[in-house]
This record gives C-alpha cells, structure tokens and sequence, in this order.
C-alpha cells in the first residue's frame, strides 16, 4: 500500500507543480487523506520536490548552462546578455523566498502545514489569482521582464 501512496503522491506532485497551484498544498491535503507514509511528511515531499527540480534541470539543461555562463560573464566585467540579464532577474527573484524561509521556516514548517491553512490559502490565492488574471498588464516575452516584474 505505501507503494501506491507514493505513486500518487509523485503523479500529484508531476501535475500541480507546473500548473499554476500549490503542489506543496496539494501535498499537505494528501498526507491526510493516505496518511500511509511512514515517513516524515516535509522530509517527503522534499524529495518530491527535488525529483521535480531535476526534471526540470534535465530539460532546460542547454537554457540553464548559457545563463549560467553569461552570469559568470556578467561578474567579471564582460557585460550583459539576454541570458545574463535572465540569469540576474532569476537570482533577484529568489531573495524573497530566501528571506522568507530563513525568518519564518519554523513557522512555516511547524504551523502553516495544517489542512486548515492549507485549504484557506488555496481559496484566496485562487481567488487572487483569478483578480491578477482579470487586471493585470499581460506580457509573453522574456525580454519585457524587468527587476520589478521579477519579484
């Protein structure tokens, strides 16, 4: 039976990740529905995530290798490409949840994994998304991207 929770568990993992829904969410309402995994739930879906990040690592290989040159570039003086300038706005949108993760992880480890929470915050994230969708200025092309966009 664990087998099968974890088949179902990955298959929900694969699917929420890369549309926009919270997989982790998905995750927290999983663990109580097939609470089968003997394991620690975070540590868990840790892995799930890992599991995702390289997928997407494998298939953006060639992507990520150019803008992690041209970042390189970038650093020592050899100005700023497409690819570089990609590069930064990526690092730049990590500082947020990197902030937010080193001040508030026991909180959110310990507290906003609970079926309540999670279930709340899925509703008013969609419905949030749902505004975002309906005022926000639409843009298709990378090139349009800029610091502010970024975070």
């Amino acid at each position: 039976m664990q087998y099968f929770s974890i088949v179902i568990f990955s298959v929900v993992q694969a699917i929420t990740e890369f549309v926009p829904i919270s997989s982790s969410g998905h995750l927290v309402i999983l663990h109580n529905i097939l609470p089968q995994i003997s394991i620690n739930d975070l540590a868990f879906d840790v892995f799930l995530h890992a599991g995702t990040i390289s997928s997407v690592i494998i298939f953006f290989a060639a992507d990520i290798k150019k803008m992690i040159k041209a970042f390189y570039q970038s650093l020592i003086g050899h100005g700023l490409n497409e690819d570089g300038r990609l590069a930064w706005l990526i690092v730049l949108a990590t500082v947020p949840a990197a902030v937010a993760g080193y001040f508030f992880g026991d909180l959110i480890e310990y507290r906003l994994r609970s079926i309540m929470v999670v279930a709340v915050m899925l509703i008013l994230v969609g419905l949030f998304f749902l505004v975002v969708e309906k005022f926000a200025k639409q843009t298709d092309d990378l090139r349009n991207l800029n610091w502010r966009s970024s975070l």
